[in-house]
């Protein structure tokens, strides 16, 4: 499955995070909001343009979403907590927009980590191919 509905997105993500919605999309340079904005880059610029991914957030630059997707992927390597919060956030919007047989497309887990993603069994045999 894609993710296509960024406005599920954003809304899963301030879910699983605990804050507004429009904290993701606002200029608040505050932690909880600007990881909030980074995880919605990193997954949007999986199926989309990484100029979309930050047009997405209110932001102007491409640079932003890969910097985002780099401090993602970097951080769910050394910090468990992290990792659990992307997981739940993919959760979230699972629940809000995926039929049950389908998986989120998180190959960049498997890609830039190392670690097999235990979101997406598929991961681990598109990785081997």
């Amino acid at each position: 499955m894609v993710i296509d509905d960024i406005e599920t997105l954003i809304d899963s993500t301030a879910e699983a995070l605990g804050i507004h919605r429009s904290l993701i999309t606002g200029p608040s340079r505050h932690s909880t909001p600007s990881f909030g904005r980074q995880i919605v880059m990193a997954l949007w610029s999986e199926d989309h343009s990484l100029q979309e991914a930050a047009e997405v957030v209110n932001r102007t630059s491409h640079s932003l979403a890969i910097y985002a997707r780099q401090r993602i992927f970097s951080k769910i390597q050394g910090n468990s907590s992290v990792r659990q919060r992307l997981e739940s956030v993919i959760s979230l919007y699972r629940q809000k927009k995926a039929r049950p047989s389908q998986y989120l497309n998180v190959n960049f887990f498997a890609e830039l980590t190392g670690i097999l993603s235990p979101l997406n069994p598929q991961t681990e045999t598109s990785s081997t191919q």
